[in-house]
């Protein structure tokens, strides 16, 4: 379920959902993901528009069981110029597998240019970056432990 609310400059969303597997064909054992989101867009100018947004994640299994938490909180902005929008992000996050154990932050940002080729259809690039540090010992790593990831994507988009 998605609530939006737009007035003016603001646009203001919430959503919430769940989904249900069921991982093995003999145990029956049904994990369940829960999942909502909060965001904020403000058009500063006809050329200018920051945006907020917190999400959070839980999946548990069997008889309630966490496997996976994730919390985020990330902030951005958009510059249009003619037919070019720049896009900044920046976000930080917290997880963990299960409660209590493997427990990481996480921060990174996101850098790019879209630019609209028509009103349907457009070409980008976007640079990203993030870096994982493990809070405790964990199956994947040890307190302290940080893993990096970058990678970039370049594309052309269009809209049916």
């Amino acid at each position: 379920m998605t609530l939006n609310y737009t007035s003016g400059p603001l646009s203001l969303a919430a959503t919430t959902h769940q989904y249900k597997v069921d991982g093995s064909t003999t145990s029956n054992e049904i994990s369940t993901t829960e999942f909502q989101a909060y965001s904020a867009r403000y058009a500063v100018s006809s050329s200018l528009a920051v945006n907020a947004l917190y999400a959070k994640n839980k999946t548990t299994g069997l008889n309630g069981t966490q496997s996976g938490k994730n919390d985020v909180t990330q902030v951005g902005a958009a510059y249009t110029m003619g037919k070019t929008v720049l896009v900044a992000q920046y976000g930080e996050g917290e997880g963990e597998g299960t409660a209590g154990a493997s427990r990481r932050d996480r921060k990174g940002y996101q850098l790019g240019a879209i630019y609209n080729l028509s009103k349907r259809t457009n070409v980008y690039g976007i640079y990203g970056s993030q870096e994982a540090k493990y809070v405790d010992a964990a199956s994947s790593g040890t307190a302290g432990t940080k893993e990096k990831a970058s990678g970039y994507a370049v594309g052309l988009r269009h809209s049916f």
